[in-house]
């Protein structure tokens, strides 16, 4: 707030009126699993630049087709996977997990978890999907401190991490 404060004051003051729910990413509610939105009309439109010229049965037989390579490859790639997450997940639980490898894990209970990494230490609910950063709820993919937990609750429990990670990140409907 103090750069955008220093940039324009009537911004920030606006900002500090309007409902954060609105414009903080930390408090709204919804899901947006790590994706940034974009037009889809933009994209598709991008896409059939040069298709547009055509007559709509045309156009249209053009689209089906598009659909039908761009579904048939994504099928293709996801049958060849050894893992039921997406590439993206897998790296992105790797990459989390070398992280966090010194985060010391404190059990509350078998569930909740009091992760201190030195500079955002916080606690996580496995049972819930919550830590106090709102990470583990705004991601719906586990970050560095869930992970952690994770790895704790699993050598004392054998939990699979794979419960705590939301289903849009699986290839298929299977869980494991």
């Amino acid at each position: 707030m103090t750069q955008i404060r220093g940039t324009d004051a009537r911004v920030a003051q606006y900002l500090i009126e309007a409902n954060p729910k609105k414009w903080a990413r930390s408090h709204f509610d919804g899901r947006r699993y790590c994706i940034m939105t974009t037009n889809i009309a933009e994209c598709l439109n991008g896409i059939l630049k040069d298709a547009r010229e055509l007559p709509v049965t045309k156009l249209v037989d053009h689209i089906r087709g598009l659909l039908q390579k761009w579904f048939w490859e994504r099928r293709e790639a996801a049958a060849k996977m050894s893992t039921p997450l997406t590439k993206w997940a897998e790296k992105k639980l790797r990459v989390r997990s070398n992280k966090s490898r010194c985060y010391r894990v404190y059990p509350v209970n078998l569930y909740e978890h009091h992760v201190v990494d030195g500079y955002l230490n916080g606690f996580v609910n496995l049972m819930e999907h919550t830590s106090t950063c709102r990470k583990f709820q705004l991601n719906r993919l586990l970050y560095r401190h869930a992970l952690t937990a994770c790895n704790l609750c699993r050598s004392s429990c054998n939990i699979s991490l794979l419960v705590h990670v939301e289903r849009v990140f699986y290839i298929t409907e299977q869980t494991s």
